[in-house]
């Protein structure tokens, strides 16, 4: 399915991971109560137990306060806990988005935080 709620002819370069599945299954994501809640993160944190991985999301920030020790703080905005088969799918998902992206745009280099 693409964005207009029609299903997509064949998948293309611009297609996530997501929506060839949809395409070759017939599912589509449905907001929830008709709305979907949209995080910004550029900090995480994993940790994980035999059953399942958590995935702590949140947004590094710079403090404020001057009389703090530290000079940033990550602002934590959303937890998101999975079974170890979606771990493996979102690890492999994000891998291809990846490499898509690197090479259209070149290699992904990790940001600098000035400290």
């Amino acid at each position: 399915m693409n964005d207009q709620g029609k299903e997509a002819a064949h998948p293309t370069p611009e297609s996530t991971v997501a929506e060839e599945a949809a395409t070759k299954t017939k599912v589509a994501f449905v907001p929830h109560d008709g709305r979907v809640e949209e995080v910004y993160a550029n900090a995480i944190d994993v940790t994980w137990t035999p059953y399942d991985v958590r995935i702590r999301f949140g947004q590094f920030l710079p403090v404020q306060n001057p009389e703090e020790p530290r000079n940033w703080e990550i602002d934590e905005r959303v937890a998101v806990t999975v079974a170890w088969a979606e771990a493996k799918f979102l690890r492999d998902t994000l891998t291809q988005v990846i490499e898509r992206c690197e090479t259209v745009n070149g290699e992904i280099k990790p940001a600098k935080i000035p400290i």
